[in-house]
């Protein structure tokens, strides 16, 4: 965990505050032990109020998905500081609670908004019960999908935690999708057009051409400070011994999945969406070559390239 210590009106800090500073830091650093640690930074401000004898200790604890803070007064140093790391001890543990318990309510909020998006559609019935079905089915990988992408090209707002971006992408993917569905459905290729769009809406995010072409009426949803959804977070169903075949990985892989999803943000766009959508949504190599418009070869290619890259960081990073 990266840290810095900041004083005002402040000289010197006695030796014996020092070790308490660096005792709860690596107390911190215990409950953070499944968190990247060069993704974890603290700053420690503390302030003095001489006139008034009153110091203050504020915490920031960036932690890259979730930016944690806690302030607390005293008559002395050391009482402000004892306070102010228990108060941000509680929203550490408040907030690794959350993420255990965040794909349910990920999945809820997502499946409800989809199950809107095709509600509208001009579909027959049955057709239009199986393609709200098949976008259930894959609803989890759609949007870790387009987390990637809008990571990975920098349009990811830090202000917009409720991932109403995202949420706004897949669902008018769904939308543009459905209305080119005929009374012919077949799941194989509509999930290949999901992908497809998610990508081309993208795209012309970047472009600034983007237009919503349907208006859609929408259930809006209040945001639970509480339990608001984050997007830093990988995928929970993600398998290291896929990446790196032959290597025994320990149970606990969270620090080591952060590390990929940091290198595959890194990796090209192309390499990136050709690893992803193969080895991490279960395309073959022709439907990928069909969302991209290239050869089949030259996928293969890119997955293999991509996986290279991966598997010499990650190793590093395992050692």
């Amino acid at each position: 965990m990266k840290l810095e210590v900041v004083k005002r009106n402040i000289e010197t800090l006695s030796e014996t505050f020092e070790e308490q500073l660096e005792q709860k830091t690596k107390k911190l650093e215990t409950l953070l032990k499944n968190f990247n640690p060069d993704l974890c930074f603290l700053k420690i401000d503390l302030q003095a109020d001489e006139k008034n004898r009153i110091y203050t200790t504020y915490l920031k604890l960036d932690l890259r998905s979730k930016v944690l803070k806690a302030k607390k007064s005293g008559n002395t140093l050391q009482a402000s500081a004892n306070e102010a790391f228990k108060a941000l001890f509680r929203e550490v543990k408040k907030y690794k609670e959350f993420l255990r318990r965040e794909p349910e309510y990920r999945r809820k909020r997502f499946a409800e908004s989809a199950k809107t998006s095709v509600s509208p559609l001009q579909l027959d019935e049955g057709v239009k019960s199986v393609y709200s079905d098949l976008i259930q089915s894959i609803l989890h990988k759609l949007i870790n999908f387009t987390r990637r992408e809008l990571l990975a090209r920098d349009l990811f707002k830090e202000n917009d935690p409720s991932g109403a971006l995202v949420k706004e992408i897949i669902d008018e993917a769904i939308a543009n999708v459905g209305s080119e569905i005929g009374t012919q459905f077949n799941k194989r290729e509509a999930r290949r057009k999901l992908y497809k769009e998610i990508i081309k809406i993208i795209d012309q995010k970047i472009k600034g051409e983007h237009k919503r072409p349907l208006s859609l009426e929408k259930e809006v949803y209040e945001i639970d400070e509480e339990n608001f959804f984050e997007y830093y977070q990988p995928d929970e169903s993600l398998r290291m011994e896929d990446i790196l075949p032959g290597v025994k990985w320990p149970e606990e892989q969270e620090e080591l999945k952060l590390s990929l999803q940091e290198i595959l943000e890194e990796l090209p766009e192309d390499l990136r969406q050709a690893f992803t959508l193969t080895q991490m949504n279960d395309f073959s190599y022709e439907e990928v070559a069909m969302i991209q418009d290239k050869p089949v070869e030259q996928i293969k290619e890119e997955v293999e390239k991509a996986r290279k890259i991966i598997q010499e960081k990650l190793t590093v990073d395992a050692l």
